[in-house]
């Protein structure tokens, strides 16, 4: 396939090279603000099979409305775009003839969760503690600073991949990025972004009792859960079948309402 990254940082080399590896053709497009303002990103579009979207947060809306015009299936870095932007993506979700959309939430794939999820069955999990500690100080992202939740959305979106339900209580503070989340169904979501360590550690409640990760390394985290992301979102595009293990839109839009619901309070 022929694949568009539209976006040349970290985020978007990083998918570019695990392209590249799996033998696509792979078109590394500039996230310069003009380039996507201008007839020039829908022009390099001609030819391709399928879009990744790396740039900047606040410009997912209007690159994604370029990739939709060309019919692209497309793949959008998390998180969507601002949780006050809810109601517009809530009102593209529901247009008609929508193509193929995942969302780069990609700890769904990380090994230890794939192995909880094979072998108990998301069913069997009965709720779980994640917790995500990271230092966002020097965070140089579009909306870490802005809103630390929507950079530390990965928990959040874990969590309700295996089974959480509503949001019953928040604490947040967005001073010292801070925030405890709890939901229906036994679950509950911690985020410090002003942690001087980095952890992440996921007890998991199943029938069989707890299971529990810890991840005290960035680097522990690896990169095969970003390749197996890619590999799910274009076998979806071959086959044309839906994304069943990937972050589907209207799910990640569901992260920002909870997002929204947290820093609204």
């Amino acid at each position: 396939m022929n694949i568009a990254v539209i976006g040349n940082g970290s985020i978007g080399m990083r998918h570019a090279n695990n392209l590249l590896h799996m033998k696509h053709s792979v078109s590394i497009i500039d996230s310069d603000s003009s380039i996507i303002a201008s007839g020039i990103l829908s022009r390099k579009l001609n030819g391709c099979d399928a879009a990744v979207i790396c740039v900047p947060t606040n410009q997912h809306l209007s690159v994604l409305r370029k990739c939709l015009d060309k019919g692209l299936p497309t793949y959008i870095e998390k998180p969507l775009g601002n949780h006050a932007q809810v109601g517009q993506w809530r009102k593209l979700s529901q247009e008609k003839h929508l193509p193929l959309i995942m969302v780069g939430y990609q700890l769904r794939f990380h090994h230890n969760i794939q192995h909880v999820v094979t072998t108990y069955g998301k069913n069997s999990i009965l709720g779980g503690a994640l917790r995500c500690l990271c230092d966002m100080s020097t965070w140089q992202g579009q909306s870490g600073k802005g809103n630390f939740l929507l950079e530390m959305s990965h928990e959040i979106d874990l969590a309700m991949y295996l089974g959480a339900g509503a949001v019953t209580s928040s604490v947040s503070d967005m001073k010292d990025r801070y925030a405890m989340i709890t939901f229906e169904g036994g679950w509950s979501v911690e985020l410090h972004g002003s942690s001087k360590q980095y952890n992440r550690s996921w007890i998991l409640n199943s029938a069989d009792g707890d299971v529990e990760f810890q991840h005290d390394d960035p680097e522990s985290l690896g990169n095969d859960m970003y390749k197996d992301s890619m590999r799910h979102f274009l076998s979806a595009v071959k086959s044309k079948r839906r994304i069943a293990q990937g972050c589907t839109l209207s799910q990640a839009i569901d992260v920002l309402d909870v997002i929204r619901k947290v820093s609204d309070q």
